[in-house]
């Protein structure tokens, strides 16, 4: 099936994911990974087999580098009757609150590329070994399977941004972390707080851009300018 359903947390939150292709990776395509060549899978949807050889249907070399990179720490002997790899384009999520949001990944939607950006929670460890939380901004690269569970893969900012900091000045500065090790790394469905509006710096870095506070905060935003 395209659509599957999966539940998170207890049941408070329920995905639906979307946009199913599958990879059989073998061992000669886990080197065609780390030749760095492009990736062709196959697609639920595609009936007709139109997007199985079209270069603009192939997954994003940034996922493909960091799923390549957890197939590496297994079993050669798990790819040589072909490793399943699913993945998805877009999930529906709808919190025990009835919040709903969609985000997608893909490298080919409506004429052009379509990843979004996603405020994300994140539990880490300070200097002194305390548990602190953090929201990051990211892009989303992808949603695979990997050892049974289904998680998103993102490119994180290189330092976490306070909500109250994106309420106060409508348009805050973040920028993409350029590690891969570091950046790149796949969380929980649930991890995903929100969707953000994020478009490039212009004149600045390639990975510079600029968030901008979600249109439902408008009202608030103006009312409090007015009101100053």
């Amino acid at each position: 099936m395209d659509n599957e359903q999966l539940t998170e947390e207890n049941d408070e939150v329920s995905v639906h994911v979307c946009g199913k292709y599958t990879l059989i990776v073998t061992n000669a395509v886990l080197h065609s990974m780390r030749q760095g060549d492009r990736i062709y899978v196959n697609w639920h949807s595609d009936v007709k087999g139109i997007k199985k050889n079209d270069a603009r249907f192939c997954l994003n070399s940034q996922l493909v580098c960091f799923v390549q990179n957890k197939l590496n720490s297994m079993e050669s002997s798990e790819f040589d009757h072909g490793y399943r790899l699913e993945g998805y384009t877009r999930i529906i999520s709808k919190s025990g609150n009835g919040q709903k949001i969609t985000l997608y990944a893909h490298p080919f939607f409506q004429g052009r590329e379509w990843y979004d950006w996603v405020y994300v929670h994140f539990e880490e460890i300070n200097a002194s070994g305390e548990t602190i939380e953090n929201h990051y901004p990211a892009r989303i690269l992808g949603f695979v399977t990997l050892n049974g569970v289904t998680e998103a893969v993102i490119h994180c900012s290189e330092k976490p941004v306070h909500w109250s900091d994106l309420e106060g000045n409508f348009l805050v500065r973040t920028k993409l972390g350029q590690n891969s090790d570091i950046s790149i790394v796949s969380v929980p469905l649930s991890s995903l707080v929100h969707p953000l509006c994020a478009v490039p710096d212009y004149g600045s870095y390639k990975t510079s851009f600029i968030l901008v506070l979600p249109k439902r905060n408008w009202s608030r935003y103006f009312g409090n300018k007015i009101s100053e």
